[in-house]
């Protein structure tokens, strides 16, 4: 199965069938970080660096000494890996909440000043 597997792959990779290339891996892929990360929406978010970094190195002509499948698991493992170590979110004090110029408060006064002439 493996043999089939790589041979396709490769005629995909060499064909820049990227998107195609990576599409065989999605559920895979997206099921084994959902089970690890244990929610969903991690495991969707982590399944979504997995492939970006894939789709990344592969429109940069990155080539591997090994076959696309093993590329495939070990970004994987290195995502899931990195992605939640168990650290909490740091979260910006209360006093660093400033509010930004306002972009529309110009015509604003544009717009009242042509509507009350």
């Amino acid at each position: 199965m493996h043999d089939a597997r790589d041979a396709e792959d490769q005629r995909l990779l060499h064909e820049g069938e990227h998107k195609l290339l990576l599409a065989g891996y999605f559920t895979p892929v997206r099921d084994r970080c959902f089970f690890r990360l244990g929610t969903r929406e991690a495991g969707d978010e982590a399944a979504q660096r997995v492939f970006l970094r894939l789709l990344a190195e592969l429109q940069k002509g990155k080539t591997y000494s090994v076959p696309v499948r093993v590329v495939v698991w070990m970004v994987t493992e290195w995502t899931l890996r990195g992605f939640h170590r168990g650290l909490q979110e740091a979260e910006l004090p209360d006093e660093w909440d400033t509010t930004g110029p306002d972009a529309f408060s110009e015509w604003e006064n544009v717009l009242l000043w042509l509507v009350g002439s």
